[in-house]
């Protein structure tokens, strides 16, 4: 199968609006809440990396990856016209093992 790309907005107040561009599996629930166990804040990201850069790499190094997001600056674009990344993602595992 092929992974779906799904892009959302998010605004709070105080903070610059960002998006996150995903990875989502089938099954993959979007309204989870953050503190099922599941899910590692990942921070200090280059702004070249990417949603897939840092599945791959999880994947490779901690287990199977349900879903992971990075969120992007899309005012600022990469050669290529690539978002770039505000530093910052979300991973989540298949099981709590793992994260």
């Amino acid at each position: 199968f092929a992974p779906a790309q799904v892009q959302s907005s998010h605004s709070f107040p105080g903070m610059a609006p960002y998006t996150m561009l995903s990875m989502n599996t089938p099954g993959a629930n979007l309204g989870a809440p953050v503190s099922n166990g599941k899910r590692v804040y990942v921070g200090n990201l280059s702004f070249r990396t990417s949603w897939m850069t840092l599945k791959d790499f999880f994947r490779a190094e901690c287990g199977p990856v349900r879903r992971c997001d990075v969120a992007v600056d899309e005012t600022k674009l990469m050669p290529g016209g690539r978002p770039c990344s505000k530093g910052w993602g979300v991973i989540e595992f298949e099981n709590e093992m793992d994260a």
